[in-house]
């Protein structure tokens, strides 16, 4: 087929306004086969295109009279059922060959549909290429405004696209946490902070529903408070009885994100593994599972230590140890293994070593003897133990997420100490204050957060009662605004579209202090929800509508007049006054 030409252009231009002989109308119609051959190309591509068969009805009213333009309309396959009778892409000739987006029949001259067409007109050059360059340039068109297709799709009120912008608005902010990690959702009360935090988890989780997350060990969350500190987030000190004897032990225990991030470490880290991976287990593991099995199979359950000393019960961390003339200690005393693992790291050989060790406890020490009978045992083990070959089976990679509601209100730096370093390091070790006891010498100290981790704050920012986050702890998160936003669209709630414009007014006309931006303290949508699950239960949405307008939103509004976030007047009334009137009548 023969390349548009300018002279095609141009009796497409000569042939505006003007009655169209049977000649002329078939050299147009042979410039509309090249329009229609261009679209047939654009359908190969995944495409949809409509086109009239006549082109002196193209655009014209008149049954012979042909305007200066011949087009057709370009739908992405996967929008045709959403946009056909509101807007497409169009690809165009008149003077020129050129790309934009329209609005169809009574959508032509809504806002959003003439704001699009004038923000991506494309003109292109024609001169020398072939139809394959042509399509190439409205594919590079395409990719440049397709987020545009689908706000304009929106804002014209379409809900399929409204559904779709929230969609990729989500999936970009997936993208940032797994770019960065941890991110903070911030933004005024009712905006749905936490429940956008919840809808990432199971995106991230691969979950079908937030209610899935209900006793999801991947899945934890939590608040912050004034009050709350390392001790109470990353590892802090319990205490318990001591079983020795009278007294209080004090030992170091992981709090929610150092026991969370314990657990995707441990996942990561066999994740690695391929099935050629050879794991070679720990022999103090196996030799502490051969004296369990040992004191299983004694008729006593007993294992001898020395003639009249033996151990009797073990757990995970521990043995029991006792005599059978021991008037003091009947239950027995403990062997802690990690004290048992300190001896042979030390390369003990005899009871005096162990004295002589400053970092074992003192009853280790007092009992050094028997600590040195058992790690005896272990080298005798050691010396004849003959290594067995344990292949990695393939573990899947899995995603954890700790949600921090209200991150702001405690004061981050403190409860998060070494972590800072942490945050932007992932998989480096940082030194914890607290020591685990039970944890080998290596890691007894140690905290790292894995890179299958993530970590989404949300911070309220009309919150003036907590301080600000410092620029430290803010280079290490993403900040994303979660802001109001009607949703009149949802089908599955009721919106107060009215109040809610009402409320939102008063945050546009001058009533907002200087010293706050009104992004951070307009009221969010959820106080203009009623969901209808609610109404089903008997409550009528004018109802529910009232409630929360009555003592939700106007006692928030009063107190930031107070606060002297609203000030002056609005519409014609006292700032005060004019919110008083918002209250719904029974």
């Amino acid at each position: 087929m023969e390349l548009i030409t300018r002279e095609d252009l141009n009796m497409i231009t000569s042939s505006g306004g003007e009655e169209v002989n049977n000649d002329d109308h078939n050299k147009l119609k042979i410039v509309y086969a090249k329009l229609k051959h261009i679209c047939s190309l654009l359908e190969a591509k995944g495409y949809t295109f409509e086109i009239r068969q006549d082109p002196r009805r193209q655009a014209g009213p008149g049954k012979f009279v042909f305007q200066d333009y011949q087009w057709a309309k370009i739908y992405p396959k996967e929008y045709y059922e959403y946009a056909r009778d509101k807007f497409a892409y169009i690809v165009g000739f008149s003077d020129t060959v050129h790309f934009h987006l329209m609005g169809i029949k009574e959508y032509q001259h809504m806002v959003p549909s003439t704001n699009a067409s004038k923000s991506c007109w494309t003109e292109i050059a024609f001169e020398g290429k072939n139809y394959d360059n042509i399509v190439n340039e409205f594919l590079d068109f395409d990719n440049r405004f397709r987020n545009l297709f689908i706000k304009t799709g929106a804002d014209l009120g379409i809900n399929d696209f409204t559904k779709i912008l929230l969609q990729m608005k989500n999936e970009k902010i997936k993208d940032l946490l797994l770019y960065k990690k941890q991110i903070i959702l911030q933004g005024p009360p009712g905006t749905g902070k936490t429940r956008q935090a919840k809808e990432l988890a199971i995106q991230l989780l691969g979950l079908p529903s937030t209610e899935e997350l209900k006793d999801n060990p991947q899945f934890k969350i939590i608040q912050f408070h004034p009050s709350y500190t390392y001790e109470d987030f990353v590892r802090g000190i319990v205490s318990q009885p001591n079983e020795d004897g009278d007294g209080i032990l004090f030992k170091a225990e992981n709090r929610v994100l150092a026991d969370m991030a314990h657990v995707a470490l441990q996942n990561y880290k066999a994740s690695q593994n391929t099935p050629d991976t050879i794991i070679s287990k720990d022999t103090f593991e196996i030799f502490i599972e051969k004296v369990k099995d040992e004191m299983a199979e004694n008729e006593l359950h007993q294992y001898p230590i020395t003639n009249s000393v033996y151990l009797f019960s073990a757990d995970e961390t521990k043995f029991k140890y006792k005599g059978d003339n021991w008037d003091a200690h009947k239950n027995g005393l403990n062997m802690k293994f990690s004290e048992l693992k300190l001896i042979i790291e030390y390369g003990a050989k005899e009871r005096q070593d162990i004295k002589k060790m400053s970092d074992v406890e003192e009853k280790t020490r007092q009992h050094a003897t028997y600590f040195m009978k058992v790690v005896e045992k272990y080298y005798e083990f050691e010396k004849n133990y003959q290594p067995e070959t344990i292949w990695a089976e393939k573990v899947q990679l899995k995603n954890y997420v700790l949600v921090i509601d209200e991150i702001n209100r405690a004061n981050l730096s403190s409860v998060l100490g070494e972590l800072i370093y942490a945050l932007e390091y992932r998989g480096k070790a940082v030194e914890s204050m607290y020591a685990l006891e039970d944890a080998t010498n290596e890691s007894k100290n140690k905290l790292i957060l894995p890179p299958n981790l993530y970590i989404i704050g949300t911070m309220n920012t009309a919150d003036r009662s907590v301080g600000h986050i410092d620029y430290a702890i803010r280079r290490r998160f993403a900040f994303v605004d979660v802001l109001p936003e009607p949703l009149e669209d949802d089908e599955h709630i009721h919106f107060n579209n009215e109040g809610f414009k009402k409320v939102s007014e008063l945050f546009k006309n001058g009533n907002v202090s200087g010293e706050f931006d009104a992004k951070d303290v307009q009221l969010g949508h959820s106080y203009f929800i009623a969901k209808k699950e609610d109404i089903e239960d008997g409550q009528t949405k004018e109802e529910i509508f009232r409630i929360k307008m009555n003592y939700e939103v106007v006692p928030i509004l009063l107190e930031y007049v107070k606060d002297g976030v609203l000030i002056g007047s609005h519409d014609g009334k006292d700032i005060k006054d004019y919110i008083n009137t918002l209250k719904i009548n029974n």
